[in-house]
């Protein structure tokens, strides 16, 4: 499980001494465990699709900083936000190319006799679920039923 692996980085990244590894660990082991509770408040079981959710909700949040302390002219900030997405990154699936994408969402759009936007949308973020950002499949989709 991913909350395993997580923790077993998070005692390899104490005894190296790495702090700003363990502090990024730490915040993503404890992002897990609420939604552990969470989800064992309703009976179900936190597995790793659920823990992606999460890592990938947590990644977002450092692009989101990282643009705003950009356009606020804080570089330091952004380089610490860039850092910590790289370590959210490494447990994450692999991120598909623009070009992967495009593919999928064309697909995606031949397969619905209606060129409906949220029908489109809501099919390839099915097939994309957890390998890709939202908004990039947004734009494609708008491009492919020329919006």
């Amino acid at each position: 499980m991913l909350l395993e692996k997580l923790q077993q980085d998070q005692i390899t990244a104490m005894k190296s001494g790495d702090k700003a590894r363990l502090g990024v660990l730490r915040m993503m082991i404890s992002e897990l465990k609420n939604m552990q509770i969470e989800l064992k408040a309703k009976n179900v079981e936190l597995d790793d699709v659920e823990s992606l959710k999460v890592l990938t909700k947590e990644a977002k949040k450092r692009k989101d900083s990282i643009l705003a302390f950009e356009s606020a002219n804080r570089l330091d900030l952004s380089e610490i936000e860039k850092a910590e997405l790289l370590i959210v990154e490494e447990y994450l699936p692999k991120q598909l190319s623009e070009d992967e994408i495009q593919s999928v969402v064309a697909e995606c759009a031949s397969n619905i006799d209606t060129k409906d936007f949220g029908s489109v949308m809501k099919m390839a973020m099915e097939k994309l679920k957890g390998r890709v950002d939202g908004k990039i499949v947004s734009e494609l989709v708008k491009k492919a039923l020329s919006f």
